[in-house]
């Protein structure tokens, strides 16, 4: 089947986070990405880059216009009324529960939607969009091969988080909670982060001002952070926003640990793992709470038992192959409707 189907996104690269790998999955045949970072080449290469992108997005969209375009950044919102105009199929992606600029939701309309997780559908379905308008297709397992761990250490305390390094995923509100719990319990940790991101520096000086019994070591991205935290047997997720929560079910499969920031979408996935565990950032007893609550669960990540059950539950409900026909028939929907 020929088709045109195009991606925008502020910026594709991978390593920046979740939506960015969903979109690296749906990059095929056919398909256009393109982005902030799209040049334009001679013709808008002398103009400011913020009109720069928005021009050559608009011309190539008059010179030959999809059948059906996936907006993945609110930044591409306004051009809705221009690819209404020429019978665009237009499907918001959803990655996220965002935390501001909910009007763009209610001025610049798509024709479908996609959530990737229940509460962001219930988070669109608040906003004004009919839920018949929106689809449910939860992202897929992408954390590779299940990695063995050693029988667990309890000093110093080995804990380790994964993100990228901004604001929103709370990683200052983490190191401050991980130094109040290992002062009042006098107890040594570790903690690793893996990512890379526009806070490393705030972040850096707040972990150098540590007592020494408390290390934070900041690894960077990499392409199998798994195998860097094979004797880290708990992963903190402390996000204050979260449209799914990849690292959680990546976690979960690989055996670890999981103590999790008590947010809509984080709490989806994650609420009835038995050695998952809720904390209130903002909250530091609830955060101790939970990861003593960790830290008395150390045992179970070597019951054989339960590492299966953690696992086939994830490659059950998050599975590649369920995400890709989701999205196949979810697309032949948009293309038979754009061709009627």
């Amino acid at each position: 089947m020929n088709y045109s189907v195009w991606h925008l996104i502020n910026d594709p690269d991978p390593t920046r986070g979740g939506a960015q790998r969903i979109l690296d999955l749906l990059n095929r045949n056919s398909v256009q990405i393109f982005s902030k970072l799209s040049s334009g080449g001679v013709f808008t290469k002398f103009l400011p880059k913020k009109i720069r992108w928005a021009l050559h997005l608009s011309l190539r969209t008059l010179a030959k216009p999809p059948q059906v375009v996936y907006i993945h950044s609110r930044c591409f919102l306004p051009f809705v009324y221009l690819f209404n105009i020429l019978n665009v199929r237009t499907v918001f992606y959803g990655h996220a529960h965002y935390r501001t600029g909910n009007w763009m939701f209610r001025v610049f309309k798509c024709r479908e939607y996609i959530a990737v997780s229940k509460s962001v559908r219930d988070y669109f379905v608040e906003l004004g969009i009919p839920a018949s308008k929106i689809e449910v297709i939860y992202n897929p397992y992408m954390g590779g091969d299940y990695i063995q761990p050693p029988p667990p250490a309890t000093s110093p305390l080995r804990v380790g988080s994964i993100g990228g390094l901004h604001t929103w995923k709370g990683f200052d509100k983490a190191i401050k909670l991980l130094e109040r719990f290992a002062r009042n319990n006098e107890l040594p940790l570790q903690y690793k982060i893996i990512g890379r991101g526009p806070e490393l520096d705030n972040l850096s000086r707040q972990a150098s001002v540590l007592p020494p019994e408390i290390n934070v070591a900041f690894l960077g991205y990499k392409q199998a952070p798994y195998s860097c935290l094979i004797d880290t047997p708990i992963i903190i997720i402390p996000s204050l926003e979260e449209g799914f929560g990849l690292i959680a079910i990546e976690a979960i499969y690989q055996g670890k640990i999981l103590l999790f920031s008590d947010i809509p979408a984080l709490r989806e996935i994650c609420s009835n793992d038995p050695i998952s565990f809720a904390f209130n950032v903002h909250a530091p007893e609830s955060f101790s709470l939970a990861l003593k609550s960790a830290v008395t669960s150390l045992p179970k990540i070597q019951n054989i038992e339960l590492i299966e059950n953690r696992k086939a539950y994830i490659l059950e409900k998050f599975g590649m192959e369920r995400f890709l026909n989701s999205h196949q028939l979810f697309l032949e929907r948009q293309l038979q409707t754009s061709s009627t």
